[in-house]
């Protein structure tokens, strides 16, 4: 017989999940925006304005 707080606890978990997952996507996003190194594969004269301080 399951307890009275069970579904409880199953929201509390998937939110916490849930929670988690906005958080660990927020830092790749935020990652990938501050990441200093230009990308070598697009030519420097297409990227030099995005990475100007970097040239």
């Amino acid at each position: 017989m399951v307890g009275p707080y069970v579904s409880l606890l199953g929201f509390q978990s998937a939110l916490l999940r849930e929670w988690l997952r906005a958080v660990f996507t927020a830092a790749d996003w935020c990652a990938i925006a501050l990441d200093p190194r230009p990308d070598l594969a697009v030519p420097a004269r297409r990227a030099r304005h995005n990475y100007h301080w970097w040239w």
